[in-house]
C-alpha cells in the first residue's frame, strides 16, 4: 500500500472494485479502538456522580461525543500509522476536514454542530398557527414529533388524532456557559491524556485534537442546554398534551424525551427500520430509548432482543428505559416477507462497506 485516501471521494474510480487495499487499521484495529474510546467517554461523562444539571444535558448527546473522539484519534492513529509504513496520505478540507485539521497548520476554525434551529419565516407562520390552534382550544391526547413507517402503522390502526407539536419554534436565543466550558475542557484533557498514552500518540497532535474535540462538544452542550430551557418554558409546558409519539429520535427528540418524562407524561417511541435486532449497538440503547415510556418493535425476535439490551444495562440506566416494550407487527416488511419467498435463493451479492469522515 503506498497511498492512503483519507475519505471514500478521494479514491480513483479506476482503483475501485479490484481488490486494492483502501484501509491502513483493520477492522478488529477500528473495533478495539471504538470500544476503548466507548468506555472512557462513558466513564467521565456518563457519571452518575456528577451534577444532575450536566448528567440531564449529556445523555441526549453522548452518541455524539463518542463517534467524534473516536473520528479524530481513528485518524491520528492511521496519520501515524501511514508515517511509520513511509505510506502518502491523501486528502483535502472538503471530503477530510479532521485529516486537513490534524495535518495542516493553519488556524482551527469552530467545529460547529449542524443544528441550526432558529425561527425561520417557516417556523414563524408554524407558530402563528400553534397560537391559533392553541386560542380555539384543539388540544388533543397525544402529539406528534417526527415519524417512521411503524408509527404511521400505529395511528392509523388506532384512528389516532394527534396534534403537531413543532416544537423548534419555542427555541430562545442561544447562550454560553463558562461551566460547561471548564466541564468539558478538563474531561476532554482527561481522556485525551489516556488515549494518548494507551496508543503512544505524538504529543504533536494534543493541542489540535483538544482544541477540535472541546469545540464540538462545548456547542453540543450549548444546544442541548438551549432545547431543554425552551421547552422547560410555562408556555411550552402549558401546549404540550399528555402523551409524545415519535419516531427515532436525534437530539431535539431526545430532549423533548426528558421535558415530557420530567413533566409526569408519556413518551411513546417506535422502532425506525427493525434492523437493529441484528446489531449489538450500546449507544443505540442509550440514545434511542432513554426517558421514554413505551417502545414499539416490528416484531417478536425485536421485541426479544430490545428487552435483552436493556437487562444488559447498569442499574441506573435501566431505570430511564421504556418499562413497556410492545410489537405491533409491520405490514410493510410482512408484504416484503412474502414477495421474497419466491426469490432465487442462490443469488449471491457483494457488499463492500467503507466507513466515511
Amino acid at each position: 500500500m503506498n497511498t492512503f485516501y483519507s475519505s471514500l471521494e478521494l479514491i480513483p474510480k479506476k482503483l475501485l472494485g479490484k481488490h486494492n487495499k483502501f484501509s491502513i487499521l483493520s477492522l478488529s484495529q477500528n473495533q478495539q479502538i471504538f470500544e476503548v474510546i466507548e468506555k472512557e467517554v462513558s466513564k467521565h461523562f456518563l457519571n452518575f456522580k456528577l451534577e444532575k444539571d450536566i448528567q440531564i444535558k449529556t445523555f441526549p448527546i453522548v452518541k455524539e461525543i463518542i463517534f467524534e473522539f473516536y473520528k479524530v484519534i481513528r485518524s491520528i492513529i492511521e496519520i501515524q500509522t501511514c508515517n511509520r509504513m513511509k505510506v502518502n496520505v491523501i486528502f483535502d478540507e472538503i471530503n477530510s476536514p479532521i485529516f486537513s485539521n490534524l495535518l495542516k497548520n493553519s488556524h482551527l476554525e469552530d467545529n460547529y454542530v449542524k443544528k441550526n434551529y432558529h425561527l425561520s419565516i417557516k417556523n414563524k407562520i408554524k407558530l402563528f398557527l400553534k397560537k391559533i390552534q392553541t386560542k380555539v382550544n384543539i388540544k388533543k391526547e397525544f402529539d406528534l414529533h417526527n415519524q417512521s413507517l411503524l408509527l404511521n402503522e400505529f395511528i392509523n390502526e388506532k384512528n389516532i388524532e394527534y396534534n403537531f407539536l413543532w416544537p423548534e419554534i419555542f427555541l430562545t436565543s442561544f447562550k454560553k456557559s463558562k461551566l460547561i466550558k471548564d466541564f468539558v475542557d478538563d474531561k476532554v484533557t482527561l481522556i485525551l491524556k489516556y488515549l494518548f498514552l494507551k496508543y503512544e500518540i505524538s504529543q504533536t497532535y494534543f493541542r489540535r485534537a483538544f482544541l477540535m474535540l472541546t469545540s464540538y462538544v462545548v456547542k453540543l452542550y450549548y444546544l442541548a442546554d438551549n432545547l431543554y430551557y425552551s421547552f422547560s418554558d410555562i408556555n411550552f409546558i402549558k401546549l404540550i398534551s399528555d402523551k409524545l409519539l415519535g419516531g427515532t429520535p436525534q437530539i431535539l427528540g431526545r430532549v423533548l424525551n426528558l421535558v415530557y418524562i420530567s413533566n409526569e407524561k408519556q413518551v411513546i417511541r417506535f422502532s425506525h427500520g427493525g434492523e437493529r435486532v441484528f446489531f449489538d449497538d450500546k449507544l443505540w440503547v442509550n440514545t434511542e430509548l432513554i426517558n421514554s415510556t413505551e417502545y414499539y418493535t416490528h416484531g417478536i425476535p425485536e421485541k426479544i432482543s430490545v428487552e435483552k439490551k436493556i437487562k444488559k444495562l447498569p442499574v441506573e440506566l435501566r431505570k430511564l428505559m421504556p418499562s413497556k416494550i410492545k410489537t405491533l407487527g409491520s405490514r410493510k416488511h410482512q408484504i416484503i416477507y412474502e414477495t421474497s419467498k419466491g426469490l432465487n435463493q442462490k443469488v449471491k451479492k457483494k457488499v463492500i462497506l467503507q466507513s466515511r469522515r
